[in-house]
C-alpha cells in the first residue's frame, strides 16, 4: 500500500467516522447499527475498487482507539 492510498482511506474513514458520530449524536434513542451501516456503506463506494469493506472497517477502529495500528 502506497502512502498515498492508506492517506485516501484514512480521509474516507474519518469522514466516515464523523458522519456516524453526527448521525449518533441527532438521534441517540435510534439502534447505532441501523444509523451506522447505511453511512459506512455508503462511503465504502468511493474505495471499493481499492480496499476491502474490512479495511474501512479496520481503519475507523484504529481512529477510534478500539484497535492498534502495527506497523
Amino acid at each position: 500500500m502506497t502512502p498515498e492510498q492508506s492517506n485516501a482511506l484514512r480521509a474516507v474513514a474519518r469522514q466516515c467516522n464523523q458522519e456516524i458520530k453526527d448521525a449518533i449524536k441527532a438521534n441517540p434513542k435510534v439502534n447505532r447499527d441501523d444509523i451506522s451501516r447505511p453511512i459506512i456503506q455508503a462511503h465504502y463506494k468511493r474505495i471499493e475498487p481499492v480496499y476491502r469493506f474490512v479495511d474501512l472497517l479496520w481503519c475507523i477502529g484504529v481512529l477510534n482507539g478500539v484497535l492498534k495500528e502495527r506497523l
